[in-house]
């Protein structure tokens, strides 16, 4: 491993089930962000409450903010605490950020939209604002999120 730097911490053993299960999401959320694109993204989409965006409006921000906190858990040096904590300052302030733009773009359409859904994962479907249905979620994409998390556990 190259010098990122002096080291901060050291993340205990117990902690690498947590990065590993963030990870998971992180994998997922990005695969399956491509199967329901998001009305807050850079590509119009439609305002649809399905698939993924019932578990967040953000996949794919949501993906790149896990990313950087299970990478931010693991690694303790401080290259690292500036490298992946930019990942999930711009995943998951970025969403935050995104919603405010397109609030004022799409104004009483969005509204309702952001009604049924939430930025951080679960959090609709945890407070009943929305259901998840899993026969909305791309089956294949999950396989391939799994594969590619299996090959990035091992590889990595």
């Amino acid at each position: 491993v190259e010098n990122t730097g002096p080291q901060l911490w050291d993340a205990p053993f117990w902690c690498y089930p947590i990065v590993h299960l963030l990870m998971l999401l992180a994998i997922l959320m990005l695969f399956l962000s491509f199967a329901n694109p998001s009305p807050t993204g850079m590509i119009p989409a439609s305002m649809e409450v399905r698939g993924v965006i019932r578990i967040t409006r953000h996949p794919m921000n949501m993906g790149f903010a896990f990313f950087g906190l299970a990478h931010l858990i693991a690694g303790g040096s401080i290259g690292e605490l500036f490298f992946f904590a930019s990942f999930f300052i711009v995943g998951f302030l970025g969403a935050y950020l995104q919603d405010r733009k397109v609030a004022r773009e799409k104004g009483e359409p969005f509204a309702k939209f952001v009604e049924q859904t939430s930025v951080f994962p679960f959090a609709a479907i945890m407070t009943g604002k929305n259901q998840l249905v899993f026969d909305e979620i791309s089956k294949p994409l999950v396989l391939v999120s799994l594969a590619a998390y299996i090959a990035a556990f091992f590889m990595h």
